[in-house]
């Protein structure tokens, strides 16, 4: 029995020198593993915290970015549209200015076409008179050459018809 209640109860000396290397084994792995391990979790702590602060605050100022670059995207879209339309406008400002230059050149162009036109056909007018004048003249010198006697009513109405004819020529030739 005392066997039995040597193994069930332990030796007081050994019990202390194996709790005593149990505390010193403790205190060594304490202080040079525990410790250092608790430094290296808490640093992975505080830098998994400082990622984490980080990201939330970069999301958030990536989300401020992108509401201002849209922002800026839709000012942009609305300034180019509004470009276009003063484009749009201008050029249809310069489109009707240009058509009214030409409409003016025209209208000046005609304007000098007819009075060139009226100042020839004057021309026209005065050189068929002068050749009517001197065909007559013409004929009045050869009819006083001929002394013809006009009395007879077929002869005067043969050199009337003789001077239109010679009028009509002049005339033809000059067009």
């Amino acid at each position: 029995m005392n066997d039995i209640i040597q193994k069930i109860i332990p030796d007081l000396f050994a019990f202390i020198i194996q709790f005593s290397v149990f505390v010193f084994l403790c205190l060594i792995v304490m202080f040079f593993v525990y410790k250092p391990i608790k430094k290296i979790l808490k640093k992975r702590n505080d830098y998994i915290s400082y990622c984490i602060k980080n990201s939330t605050e970069n999301e958030k100022k990536s989300k401020e970015i992108l509401e201002k670059i849209e922002l800026r995207l839709k000012n942009a879209d609305n300034e180019t549209l509004e470009i276009l339309k003063r484009a749009e406008i201008e050029s249809i400002k310069k489109s009707e200015q240009i058509i009214l230059e030409a409409k003016k050149k025209y209208d000046e162009k005609m304007r000098y076409f007819e009075e060139e036109f009226s100042k020839e056909l004057k021309n026209k007018k005065e050189e068929i008179k002068k050749i009517a004048v001197e065909t007559a003249y013409n004929m009045c010198i050869k009819v006083l050459k001929n002394k013809k006697n006009i009395d007879n009513n077929e002869d005067f109405k043969n050199f009337i018809f003789e001077l239109e004819r010679t009028e009509n020529e002049q005339q033809k030739k000059n067009f």
